[in-house]
């Protein structure tokens, strides 16, 4: 794959990822317009959800690469982590004390867990229908 070709992939999966958060932010705005206004979208949270959503496109490559998946995995996950952290406590203007950090941590790599046991599971699945879908060869002709 070329270099074209990865930053293509990595601005779709970039795009993908923006247009989710966005919609999940958009109804869950839309649920509590009344009581907080943590999920009202802003232009200003829109771009942090850009900036957040094009980090996780472009680390999303690194699981494309050949190789092992633990490391491979590990190396995504603390990505994210820190793309999570910079983008939305430190570009957030959120206080956070020590607590609400670790708090906010372990919930994002709970929801970054759930999503990597779909994703091994969809591919597990892929993978098995593409070796089961292999053209059959006679070996007695």
């Amino acid at each position: 794959m070329n270099t074209f070709a990865k930053i293509k992939r990595a601005l779709s999966l970039m795009c993908v990822i923006f247009t989710v958060i966005m919609s999940v932010m958009y109804v869950l705005g839309l649920m509590m317009s009344d009581q907080a206004t943590l999920f009202v979208p802003t232009p200003s949270k829109a771009l942090l959800m850009l900036l957040f959503s094009g980090i996780l496109g472009f680390a999303s490559l690194l699981l494309s690469k050949e190789g092992t998946s633990v490391p491979k995995l590990v190396i995504h996950a603390v990505l994210c982590l820190a793309a999570f952290i910079t983008v939305f406590v430190v570009g957030g203007n959120f206080s956070v004390t020590g607590g609400t950090g670790i708090v906010a941590s372990v919930f994002f790599l709970v929801i970054y867990g759930i999503a990597m046991i779909v994703r091994a599971i969809v591919c597990r699945k892929y993978r098995q229908k593409k070796v089961d879908s292999e053209e059959y060869t006679s070996v007695f002709k």
